[in-house]
């Protein structure tokens, strides 16, 4: 009788999971980590998008009321500038114009930095890939 009564304890007792179940844990975790960095890498692809759509939004209002406003600005300034000096029209003329296109190229630069702070891929998703894959090596080794 103490012998079945030890048999029975022993039959209790779990065994250690094995090599097939230990890799297939494995293979379900690094699915499920491809899953979670996808969903990372389409939010902040996402979040790209917005900037750019924002960005362009700004561009094209900022350029055509800057259109408008030159060419309207820039006749005012013109015959202003005719009426309280002795210079000849076509010199009114070069001068306005030169100082307007000064101002457009300002303005397109600061568009052009906004530009390149845009980043085509997803900086934080491809360091936290850069961070799973060096700890999956790690448990590999293991």
């Amino acid at each position: 009788m103490i012998d079945d009564g030890r048999q029975a304890s022993v039959s209790r007792i779990a065994s250690p999971p094995g090599i097939g179940a230990l890799i297939g844990g494995l293979i379900g975790d690094v699915k499920t980590l491809i899953s979670q960095e996808l969903n990372l890498a389409k939010h902040e692809v996402r979040g790209e998008i917005a900037k750019v759509q924002s960005a362009a939004f700004s561009l094209g209002l900022g350029i055509g009321m800057a259109l408008v406003g030159i060419v309207l600005f820039s006749l005012m300034l013109v015959h202003f500038l005719e009426a309280i000096t002795a210079w000849p029209l076509w010199i009114c003329l070069g001068v306005v114009g030169t100082v307007c296109a000064g101002i457009s190229g300002w303005i397109l630069f600061q568009a052009r930095a906004t530009i390149a702070d845009v980043h085509g891929i997803p900086q934080h998703t491809l360091q936290t890939v850069k961070e799973h894959a060096q700890w999956i090596k790690a448990r590999v080794k293991l």
